[in-house]
């Protein structure tokens, strides 16, 4: 082989190492992100967990369950809502106000603003963007002015639900502002006590001034999550 012949496959040689060293690796598809179930509690408070984990209601019992009884009784229902109030009442001035509410909101459970994509809504809406297809039967949108969207005969998607309803108990959009019970725009700790009072009231369908596991209702997501057909609860 002649030098110029040694000249050109070394040069081969070395353009096809730098291509090589120049290439980037070799990509693996992007691991799938969990799914994450969400609940929220009576008073407002978020408890996320992966499908593993389960579905996140049963966190939130255990700990407003003080006594580790099984059950949770009015004083401690009262008591979990009281732990979270003072989470939220970042001045310790006794009022969850316009600020506090706003991280609250933004923040603490920014689901209930801004869809999975991060994108913000038209109106405040919490998506199960985990979920397709067919809904909650017999449940028309209402907008603002009182108008309904669709008819109640229609078949509605979860994803239609505002706020944090369809990850709550009794199907509160937002259940920080719904414990402002003069409407003054701020909450105090007393409305707050007393929200959690008249939830409880609403929960302890037998009368029995406790509520076990068993006996709550199911939020929307867990009955998707579980298989079940979702249904309006009363």
């Amino acid at each position: 082989m002649t030098n110029r012949s040694w000249a050109l496959a070394a040069v081969l040689a070395l353009s096809a190492a730098t291509a090589a060293a120049q290439s980037p690796p070799a990509q693996s598809p992007p691991a799938k992100a969990p799914l994450v179930y969400l609940f929220v509690s009576p008073c407002g408070e978020p408890f996320r967990a992966t499908a593993a984990e389960g579905y996140p209601v049963t966190a939130w019992f255990k700990r407003a369950d003080a006594n580790h009884d099984g059950a949770v009784d009015l004083t401690e229902f009262e008591n979990d809502a009281k732990g979270f109030f003072a989470v939220l009442d970042q001045d310790k001035d006794g009022y969850i106000e316009g600020y506090e509410v706003s991280r609250y909101e933004h923040q603490i459970i920014p689901e209930i603003l801004y869809g999975v994509q991060g994108a913000m809504l038209e109106r405040p809406h919490l998506w199960l963007a985990q979920y397709t297809g067919s809904g909650l039967d017999d449940v028309p949108v209402v907008e603002s002015d009182g108008s309904k969207v669709n008819p109640p005969s229609q078949r509605v998607n979860p994803t239609s639900m505002e706020g944090a309803a369809a990850y709550g108990l009794l199907g509160e959009p937002e259940p920080v502002r719904a414990s402002d019970g003069n409407f003054d725009g701020r909450v105090s700790l007393k409305e707050f006590v007393a929200a959690a009072h008249r939830r409880f009231t609403q929960l302890d369908k037998a009368h029995d001034g406790k509520l076990t596991l068993s006996e709550l209702p199911m939020t929307v997501q867990q009955q998707m999550a579980e298989g079940k057909a979702p249904r309006r609860r009363g």
